[in-house]
């Protein structure tokens, strides 16, 4: 069951990255030499604490896709969406969540390297939006509950590698990733992520 949800959120970001993609290439040719498009699927894993300060730490493990609308001198506009999972996370309990953020990234062309002289970029962002997690056990006044949405805060960034004109790695990303769910404590917790995966790129 967890699979299946997971895999349902995921396929809804692929919608909304055709989409996305379809518009682009639907635009003037005067836009479309000014807007290109990232996307990316990505394995990522993610140390959790339970609360700052006590730990209770685990491991995340899942996977998200990312779309980037680049706009004007590498400022763009990221949406990512994910699903992870952890077993016996808390009170020995597993837990689900599912992100979706949207929010400003920023990339810059480092060097080209090789004979073939490939491109590698490094990008910084700064996402905002909700994370709804489920399968586990969050207590509140009065009692638990086994689902809690939230607010979630992802910042950092990532190298991309430009293998051809549109196919390309991303070896690394490394995000700091805040939440504010309740834990019988201060209700917050700081989570950092490290992800990898591929990517494509079409426009200019």
């Amino acid at each position: 069951m967890r699979i299946s949800i997971r895999g349902k959120v995921l396929l809804v970001g692929a919608c909304l990255m055709t989409g996305l993609a379809a518009w682009g290439q639907a635009q003037s040719p005067q836009h479309s030499q000014a807007v290109s498009f990232d996307l990316a699927a990505t394995y990522s894993v993610e140390r959790a604490q339970q609360a700052p300060g006590m730990c209770g730490c685990f491991w995340f493990k899942g996977g998200g896709m990312d779309v980037t609308a680049n706009f004007w001198k590498g400022l763009g506009v990221t949406l990512a969406v994910s699903g992870e999972q952890a077993s016996a996370a808390t009170a020995g309990a597993d837990l689900n969540n599912v992100r979706a953020l949207i929010g400003p990234r920023y990339n810059a062309r480092l060097v080209r390297v090789g004979a073939r002289r490939i491109p590698v970029r490094l990008f910084g962002e700064a996402l905002f939006g909700r994370v709804f997690a489920f399968n586990s056990i969050f207590p509140i006044p009065g009692g638990v509950l086994s689902s809690k949405d939230a607010t979630a805060v992802q910042t950092g960034g990532g190298l991309n590698i430009q293998l051809s004109k549109h196919f390309g790695l991303r070896p690394l990303q490394v995000d700091y990733v805040y939440t504010n769910f309740p834990n019988n404590a201060s209700n917050t917790q700081n989570d950092v992520s490290v992800s990898w995966g591929a990517s494509y790129h079409f426009g200019k």
